[in-house]
C-alpha cells in the first residue's frame, strides 16, 4: 500500500521509486490530513488510450525511451514546467476514461490538449483542426496515439488504487480520491553491431552497399539477423522495426525501397502512413497459409508511392468492405485506413485497396512538394 507522503503532489512510491501519479476520481478530496493512511486494492486498467497516454507522458518526463523512439528521433526529454503542462493533459485523458468519454480516442485527447494549451499559455484556439506550430491539435493527438499502438513509447502497466485509510478531520473516507499509477517497461538489449558490405546469400562476400549484422549479446535475435539500409534514416527505423515484429511472428517480409535521403514529407506523416499499412498487413496475415508480406517504397516522378501486399485466404474487402479492425482493441487500432486517407489528403494524392490473385494491397501516394518537410 501506497501512503500520502508518496502520493501528494501526485507523487506515489511503486516498487521502491518514486514516480508521478493521476487522480481517478475528478470532484474528491486529496489532503494533508490522510498522511500516513493507506491505499490498495489495484485494479489493472488496460484501456489503450489510458496506457498509451501514461506511457508517453513518463517516457518524455523521465527519460526513458524505447530504441524505436531513439531511432525516430522522438526522445525529447521535458523540463519541469513542460512535464506539468503534459502533467494536466493525461490528467484530463484520465477523467474522461472515467467518465465512459473515450469513444474517439483521437477527438477526446485532441480537445483536452486545446483546452489545457488555452488554459496555460493564454490562447484562444477554437478547434481541434486548429494549427499550433504548423502542425493541428488532431494531428498531434493522432501521431501520439499511432506511435504508441507501435510500441514506440514502451509498455506501461497502470494500476487504479483504491483509498483504504480510515475518515479523517477534513476528509470522510469515501470522499478520498482513488489514484492511477503507471510503471514504464522498457526492455533494451546490447548489439554488436557492425557494418559490412555484404551479399544478401554470402555474408562474407563484399559487395557495394551496407547492411548490418546484428547480434545480441544475449543471443535472443538470430545470430546474423541483416538490417538492410534504405538509404533513409527514418525510413530504416520503421522498417527494421516492422521487420522484428513479423519476424518474431514468422512472416515472411521482402522489401524494395528507392528513396532519397531527404524526402518533403513531414517524418511523423510518413512515420503513421508506413505504420499504419505494415501493421494492417501484419494484422492481416495472422492464420493464413504461407504468409507473405511484399513492400514497395520508391519515388514515382514528383510522388512518394508506398505500397503493402499481403497474401489473403479470401477476398478481405467483400467480407469488410470498410476496413474495420479486427484486433479487440478497436478504440487503439480503428483509425488505420482513417489515418491513411487524411495523410493521402493532406499531400493531394492518391489512395487505393483492391483484392488482386490472392492479395490484398494497399497503396498510398504522396505528392512531395518543397517546403513540407
Amino acid at each position: 500500500m501506497a501512503s500520502l507522503s508518496e502520493i501528494l503532489n501526485s507523487k506515489a512510491g511503486l516498487n521502491g521509486k518514486s514516480t508521478i501519479g493521476f487522480c481517478a476520481e475528478k470532484g474528491k478530496g486529496m489532503g494533508w490530513s490522510l498522511e500516513g493512511q493507506t491505499w490498495g486494492r489495484p485494479q489493472a486498467v488496460t484501456d489503450p488510450t489510458v496506457t498509451t497516454m501514461m506511457a508517453y507522458y513518463y517516457a518524455h518526463s523521465t527519460g526513458v525511451f524505447t530504441d524505436e523512439a531513439h531511432a525516430l528521433g522522438v526522445d525529447d526529454v521535458w523540463d519541469s514546467n513542460y512535464a506539468w503542462t503534459m502533467n494536466a493533459w493525461v490528467q484530463a485523458v484520465v477523467w474522461r476514461y472515467k467518465s465512459g468519454l473515450l469513444s474517439d480516442p483521437v477527438v477526446a485527447c485532441a480537445e483536452e490538449l486545446l483546452c489545457v494549451y488555452n488554459n496555460l499559455e493564454h490562447t484562444s484556439y477554437t478547434s481541434i483542426d486548429d494549427t499550433m506550430d504548423g502542425r493541428s491539435f488532431r494531428d498531434r493527438a493522432q501521431y501520439i496515439l499511432d506511435l504508441g499502438s507501435q510500441g514506440v513509447w514502451g509498455e506501461c502497466s497502470v494500476y487504479e488504487y483504491a483509498y483504504t485509510g480510515v475518515s479523517t478531520s477534513y476528509h470522510q473516507a469515501s470522499d478520498v480520491q482513488a489514484i492511477m499509477i503507471g510503471e514504464l517497461n522498457i526492455i533494451r538489449q546490447k548489439y554488436d553491431l557492425t557494418v559490412k558490405k555484404v551479399d544478401s546469400t554470402n555474408p562474407n562476400k563484399g559487395l557495394a552497399g551496407a547492411r548490418f549484422m546484428v547480434r545480441s549479446e544475449k543471443e535472443t535475435l538470430s545470430p546474423a539477423m541483416e538490417m538492410a539500409d534504405y538509404g533513409n534514416e527514418l525510413i530504416n527505423a520503421i522498417l527494421w522495426s516492422k521487420c522484428e515484429i513479423a519476424k518474431r511472428e514468422g512472416l515472411f517480409m521482402e522489401i524494395q525501397v528507392m528513396v532519397p535521403p531527404s524526402i518533403p514529407v513531414k517524418g511523423y506523416h510518413i512515420c503513421s502512413l508506413l505504420g499504419n499499412l505494415i501493421d494492417n498487413a501484419i494484422e492481416g496475415s495472422r492464420g493464413v497459409k504461407a504468409p507473405r508480406i511484399h513492400i514497395t517504397i520508391q519515388m514515382k516522378q514528383s510522388y512518394l508511392y508506398c505500397c503493402v501486399r499481403n497474401r489473403v485466404d479470401r477476398d478481405v474487402l467483400r467480407d469488410n468492405p470498410n476496413l474495420f479492425t479486427t484486433k479487440e482493441d478497436a478504440s487503439n487500432h480503428g483509425f488505420c485506413i482513417w489515418t491513411v486517407k487524411k495523410i493521402v489528403e493532406k499531400y493531394h494524392g492518391m489512395v487505393d485497396f483492391s483484392v488482386r490473385e490472392g492479395e490484398f494491397l494497399a497503396t498510398a501516394m504522396l505528392l512531395c512538394q518543397k517546403g513540407k518537410d
